[in-house]
């Protein structure tokens, strides 16, 4: 099995870290992570992969939890690409997200 890792900048402060597998040329699973610099530390914030068997977004909180949603897709090629252009089309939304459901979770430590 090959395996292809990379990063990938969309702003300053922000990039999309991927992992790939492939057998035979073809996607065998993958992870597709969205992480932004925040706080002197890359935070994740958003991550597509195909860990437990079947693709699913885990949309990441800052006090460590996570929403997991499964998605259906016909092939891992197009799972692939749709965690690519999703992650392009939205990061400053799942950004913003974040941020403020920290400074929430901040103040009501308060």
């Amino acid at each position: 099995m090959k395996e292809k890792e990379f990063i990938r900048y969309i702003a300053d402060t922000d990039r999309i870290r991927q992992k790939i597998y492939l057998e035979t040329g073809k996607v065998t699973k993958f992870v597709v992570q969205y992480e932004s610099f925040l706080q002197d530390t890359w935070q994740p914030i958003i991550r597509y992969d195909t860990a437990h068997g079947y693709f699913h977004k885990d949309i990441l909180n800052p006090d460590g939890s996570k929403v997991q949603r499964k998605i259906n897709c016909f092939t891992l090629s197009d799972a692939l690409t749709f965690a690519e252009q999703d992650i392009i089309r939205n990061w400053a939304l799942y950004k913003n997200t974040y941020i403020e459901k920290k400074r929430l979770k901040e103040k009501n430590n308060d």
